[in-house]
């Protein structure tokens, strides 16, 4: 039977999830791979015109594919950046340099600021995922106040490897639950299992 994380805390997440994700490079890369494969295969994508993708931190899902696919596809690519304790998503110039920020995140240094459309996709990385799409980031807070500002029409798509999958995360007021994680051996409706949580006449 599939083993979930489990943990009492996020805290004790954070400290214990860590070796869940340290793949050797040789096995990041092939599980990124399969992990993209599966999320650019989504149906979500087929009418999206631009695409939040992110710089990985270690031990993330490597995205290469995905930015492959979006430049081959003519979608346009944004990437996060922090400012002022604010994350914002800049658009993507395929021969612009990055820079780190602040939180070890490599960032573009400027760039055309994120305008929602209908269709819109966002990926998200984290720690974690949960069965409802709740994630574990890294305890800022930077994604849950951003994924909050956004229309509902933006498909929201969290992506982490499979150990990384939990049952159920735990969960304060101000966190935002993606609609979708997709890791190397699964894509997951998470709206779905939401809804299929809800009590009766709810």
């Amino acid at each position: 039977m599939r083993e979930f994380c489990t943990a009492s805390s996020k805290a004790e997440l954070r400290r214990t999830l860590k070796p869940r994700g340290s793949l050797d490079q040789a096995s990041l890369l092939k599980a990124s791979h399969t992990l993209w494969e599966r999320a650019i295969g989504l149906g979500a994508l087929k009418k999206a015109s631009q695409i939040g993708l992110y710089a990985p931190l270690p031990g993330e899902p490597k995205p290469q594919k995905a930015f492959e696919w979006a430049f081959a596809e003519q979608r346009q690519p944004f990437l996060p950046k922090v400012f002022n304790k604010t994350l914002v998503y800049l658009v993507l110039d395929p021969l612009a340099k990055l820079t780190i920020g602040r939180y070890g995140m490599p960032e573009p240094i400027g760039g055309k600021a994120l305008d929602p459309r209908p269709g819109d996709v966002l990926f998200v990385p984290g720690l974690a995922f949960d069965l409802r799409g709740y994630r574990l980031g890294r305890g800022k807070g930077h994604f849950d106040r951003f994924l909050a500002t956004l229309p509902p029409f933006v498909i929201k798509i969290g992506v982490c490897f499979e150990a990384s999958l939990c049952l159920s995360l735990p969960v304060d007021a101000w966190d935002q639950p993606v609609d979708i994680v997709v890791t190397e051996e699964q894509a997951l409706s998470c709206t779905a299992y939401r809804h299929q949580l809800q009590p009766e006449g709810v």
